[in-house]
């Protein structure tokens, strides 16, 4: 995004806003920009400030509103032959596409922003670059593409020192890898990423799904001590319903290989409780449940 091409009387609103945007105070930035497309709707540039606007609804999370305005951005940069501006709303649309489960879209978006690269190399666009393709390898775990992920992944490091990467932007990156390793069977080497990572550079939510994740890694290889007091930290931050049935599900598993039969029923029974989507886990367990009253436990 660049601030050519501005009449004088906007230039300050805008590095104003750009500064907001710099400082991550999305919200000031929104504001100022929306301000500035109200006021000056019809100067040259007014797409640039369309694509600081979405990038602040992406950084905000609203996916919806940035969906939006990049749909029509990316049809107006791509008849303008702005390669840079375009890759760039295509990055950020791909990116509202995975937040929002449309995996498919997301691909097919993120591959066209892989056609960039050079362009974006070249332009030393590679903050924008790396970012894009982090959240490719993101779509392809999704899509359980592990394989493909992890090589995504190397390609994203490759460019950038990790030494200067953001410290949110390589939470990210080392948490999909993981996450990509423990789909693959390599829940050891999942874990030796998990435990470099600080979980309080994640949204509430993400954050919940990293402790999930260790929970889960750490029960796969049957260190059931170390599961449970992962579940017990996802517990005291407060497990979203979305995570009830997995989460309780593992804790459960954990507690019937420690020999601890009373909780391990409890997990297991909230588990049945909380709605799931996950085939296997209702099979699984009924299976534990009827050994523990095989046991004695009801």
């Amino acid at each position: 995004m660049t601030s050519d091409h501005w009449v004088p009387e906007t230039e300050l609103l805008f590095k104003t806003a750009c500064g907001h945007y710099d400082n991550a105070d999305y919200e000031k930035a929104a504001t100022l920009f929306a301000r500035l497309l109200a006021e000056d709707a019809g100067v040259y540039g007014s797409q640039d400030t369309e694509l600081w606007l979405a990038a602040c609804y992406v950084e905000q999370w609203q996916w919806a509103r940035a969906s939006m305005l990049l749909e029509r951005l990316i049809e107006q940069f791509h008849e303008r032959e702005e390669p840079i501006s375009y890759a760039q709303a295509v990055s950020l649309a791909g990116r509202c596409k995975l937040q929002t489960g449309s995996f498919q879209d997301a691909e097919r978006l993120l591959a066209e922003f892989e056609g960039y690269a050079h362009i974006l190399l070249q332009n030393d666009q590679t903050w924008m670059l790396y970012e894009g393709r982090v959240d490719r390898a993101r779509v392809q775990v999704a899509l359980g593409k592990s394989e493909e992920a992890l090589k995504t992944f190397d390609l994203a490091e490759s460019g950038v020192p990790a030494s200067a990467m953001l410290p949110v932007t390589k939470t990210i990156l080392d948490y999909e890898r993981a996450r990509a390793l423990h789909y693959l069977g390599d829940h050891q080497r999942a874990i030796q990423i998990l435990e470099t990572i600080d979980p309080h550079l994640f949204h509430d939510l993400s954050r919940r799904e990293f402790w999930l994740l260790l929970v889960r890694c750490q029960e796969w290889i049957k260190e059931h001590e170390k599961a449970l007091t992962a579940f017990k930290t996802l517990e005291a931050l407060g497990i979203p319903d979305s995570l009830k049935a997995e989460a309780h599900h593992w804790a459960g598993r954990a507690c019937y290989y420690l020999g601890q039969g009373s909780e391990s029923l409890r997990h297991f029974q909230e588990s049945t409780k909380c709605p799931s989507d996950i085939h296997w886990l209702a099979e699984s367990n009924v299976g534990y449940l009827e050994q523990l009253k095989m046991a004695g436990y009801e």
